[in-house]
């Protein structure tokens, strides 16, 4: 294999293109949400670190009510960026891959259905006193916020399609450059 050619990258399914698509449009929005979180934490006049120790609670228990930024910290936020890059994946299996509108209202669907569930269910499973580090009413613009970050996804599907897409056959490109450069005589 000759250094100088181009690497042809290898085709991927529709599917997996899908799926990865989903899960970056669901970490961004992940980031938006710990963004929206820690600016909340600041407007309260909490520590910053406190929402991410809460939700790395699943690991370390209850120690982490003592416990400055660290590991704690970054086992949190891992947690909720993880959970939300799965969501993304999810919704990458429903959503549009052209236009944005269809994007926008399953983004905002998806994003208040996890809203209701992560307060009922999700935040008490963290830790017992989870729900009141995120109160429904703090964590409804982070969801918003994480499903308007979702409507990316057709551009995001349609590069990486674009990128991984299956080479043209080479009889097909030496057609159409034939036709091209043929001249009437």
């Amino acid at each position: 294999m000759d250094p100088s050619e181009p690497q042809l990258a290898t085709p991927l399914p529709a599917r997996l293109c899908r799926v990865l698509a989903g899960m970056e449009c669901g970490i961004c929005g992940g980031f938006a949400f710990v963004t929206w979180m820690l600016v909340h934490s600041w407007m309260r006049g909490e520590l910053w670190w406190a929402k991410l120790n809460v939700a790395g609670a699943l690991f370390f228990g209850s120690a982490v009510y003592s416990m400055g930024r660290g590991w704690a910290t970054l086992a949190g936020l891992s947690l909720l960026l993880v959970l939300y890059a799965s969501l993304g994946a999810l919704f990458g299996l429903i959503a549009s891959t052209r236009g944005i509108s269809r994007n926008l209202v399953l983004g905002i669907l998806l994003a208040l259905s996890f809203h209701l569930l992560a307060d009922r269910f999700l935040w008490r499973r963290l830790d017992p006193f989870a729900p009141a580090y995120f109160p429904p009413l703090a964590t409804l613009p982070g969801h918003m916020l994480y499903g308007l970050s979702l409507i990316r996804f057709s551009g995001r599907f349609n590069a990486l399609s674009a990128a991984f897409a299956p080479p043209a056959p080479a009889d097909e490109i030496d057609s159409n450059s034939s036709t091209s450069s043929e001249v009437d005589c």
